[in-house]
This record gives C-alpha cells, sequence and structure tokens, in this order.
C-alpha cells in the first residue's frame, strides 16, 4: 500500500519475509519476474521504514537501496523483534507521523500517528 499511496508517510514491519519464495510470503502471479519483497520496500524510500527481525540479507538489501537513494537515515532495522506494540517508544522514536502501514505477522493494520 505505501509504494502506490504517498499519504502514507512510514512503514514499520515485523519479521517480514525475506522473498516471495518463502512460503509465508503474499503470494502475486509472477511477482519475481518483476521484483521482490526487498525491491518494493526500497522504493518506499524516502519515506521512513521501520523493520524489527528479518533475514539479513533482507536487511543488507534494504539498505543498499536505502543508501542509494540517499535516505539512509530514514531505515531503521532492528534485528531483534523485541516490539509489545506498533506504537511503542521505540517505533515512535523513529519521527514518523501521519498515517503509517503496520505488519505484524502478515497481519495489515493502518494507524494513524496524528
Amino acid at each position: 500500500a505505501a509504494f502506490w499511496d504517498d499519504k502514507i508517510s512510514g512503514v514499520i514491519l515485523q519479521n517480514p519475509p525475506a522473498s516471495h519464495m518463502d512460503p509465508d510470503a503474499p503470494q502475486f502471479l509472477n511477482i519475481l519476474r518483476v521484483c521482490d519483497i526487498p525491491d518494493i520496500l526500497g522504493m518506499i524510500a524516502p519515506r521512513p521504514l521501520t523493520v524489527y527481525g528479518g533475514a539479513e540479507d533482507l536487511l543488507k538489501k534494504i539498505t543498499a537501496i536505502y543508501d542509494a537513494a540517499g535516505a539512509r537515515d530514514q531505515f531503521h532495522p532492528y534485528i531483534t523483534c523485541d516490539i509489545s506494540s506498533p506504537l511503542s517508544p521505540a517505533v515512535g522514536g523513529v519521527g514518523v507521523t501521519g498515517s503509517i502501514v503496520v505488519l505484524l505477522e502478515n497481519d495489515f493494520r493502518f494507524c494513524d500517528l496524528g
């Protein structure tokens, strides 16, 4: 949703799949002919992206894309997935205001941070 809608000012993910090849990933016909999950997440730049958990390869590729876009300060990877709420102080500390998309264990939530 954030890729298509510029009204979404940031994205927070928890344990995203590293690829559409993963069994738990969303299934889209022929998506890998165009891009994979890290590519789409990188296209959100320069808007803020926070990822809790996730494969090291996924985080490295997203970091490289955000670096290339000149928006490295807007990408916030966290290796552990230690949040109890998507609106915890740790998440709020990334400076996201407005609407965000939160994906927690494949459950989408749209939040208005005011």
